[in-house]
């Protein structure tokens, strides 16, 4: 009998860690993809031999088959697990529908159903949730966004035997890798694009909830703009705790705001029952334009959340093949990029 100890398979992850790429890029990279580099593939198809890295043919086989098939049979089943008061499903434009409907598309393309595993469904506990997943052989699931007040069932299942994707900021625990939208990147051009447009005057009106559900990464972003371009912070975000009315009519009439960016409705509505003009008097711009609900358009960052469900089921397919489950010892974010939409909300600054 050998000395040897057994070692464990390099896998895809091992690979992406060591060069610095996502998985997605080793496994295009091995496959030697046009979408790579060459300069890519070399130093990924370089390190994977350096590490001793072995194709498994069952995978590779079953890979090839899965993109080579146009009328694959669906193969199996992955779970959508989501954590809101109600039934997502009933509101066909929300987040989580959208969201919903990327992951569920992707999910049928490469061979899997997606089925929705809802925990704050009436009867239902973690305890016979984990029964469901057991009998119907789910093998992964996305971790949908959560309320920050309903993550405790989240907590109690056991994911041991199960591979997993958490989606946006939101779940903290379990720590898988996580798909989320570029909140940064997404405030930095915000603020370029009002700033082009001749805007001096930018606010930033967010509830505290919705600020700390994406990291704060909307007032990081606000702030060091503002930093970049005058060395201070010339207008202070406005963070509502509590009753916004007061506190955001002040803060618009201290700062001299010229346009206000936020995620919350209730900014143009009190603006305009304090008799300010939407966009004459004060422009308002929204971190989430396409989930704003009327018939005005609204002008602002569009998240595109279908694409964010596309990715949360491409990585955990990978994960699913690759055999890896549980908690991981370092996860990774990939980012989806936010687009600006114009709109009727904001308008031309004042001379």
């Amino acid at each position: 009998m050998s000395d040897k100890k057994k070692q464990k398979p390099v896998s895809l992850d091992d690979i992406a860690k060591a060069v610095g790429v996502s998985m997605m890029t080793v496994s295009l990279a091995l496959r030697d993809h046009g979408k790579i580099s060459k300069a890519t593939k070399e130093k990924v198809q370089a390190m994977a031999k350096e590490m001793g890295y072995v194709k498994d043919p069952e995978i590779s086989r079953l890979m090839a088959y899965i993109r080579n098939r146009k009328d694959l049979k669906l193969q199996s089943i992955l779970g959508f697990l989501h954590n809101e008061p109600t039934e997502f499903r009933k509101n066909s434009g929300s987040y989580l529908m959208k969201l919903y409907e990327g992951a569920k598309a992707e999910a049928e393309n490469l061979g899997y159903i997606l089925e929705p595993l809802w925990l704050q469904q009436p009867g239902m506990n973690p305890k016979r949730m984990q029964q469901i997943i057991d009998a119907r052989n789910i093998k992964g699931v996305l971790l949908a966004p959560s309320p920050s007040d309903k993550v405790e069932k989240l907590k109690s299942l056991d994911y041991s035997k199960l591979s997993g994707v958490n989606i946006s900021y939101s779940i903290v625990e379990p720590r898988f890798s996580r798909v989320a939208v570029n909140h940064y990147q997404a405030m930095n051009l915000a603020m370029d694009t009002l700033w082009a447009k001749g805007f001096r005057r930018i606010g930033l009106a967010l509830e505290e909830k919705a600020s700390k559900r994406v990291r704060d990464l909307w007032v990081a972003g606000f702030s060091a703009w503002q930093y970049s371009k005058f060395k201070e912070i010339k207008t202070p975000p406005l963070i509502i705790t509590d009753e916004w009315e007061k506190p955001l009519l002040k803060w618009q009439k201290d700062h001299k705001v010229e346009v206000v960016l936020t995620q919350n409705a209730i900014v143009q509505n009190i603006l305009e029952s304090a008799k300010l003009r939407v966009p004459e008097d004060v422009s308002v711009a929204f971190l989430n334009a396409n989930f704003q609900k009327g018939k005005q358009s609204h002008a602002g960052i569009v998240q595109d959340v279908y694409r964010e469900g596309q990715i949360a089921i491409q990585y955990l397919v990978s994960l699913i093949l690759s055999r890896e489950q549980g908690i991981p010892e370092n996860n990774v974010t990939m980012m989806t990029k936010g687009k600006w939409q114009e709109g009727s909300t904001v308008g031309k600054p004042k001379a």
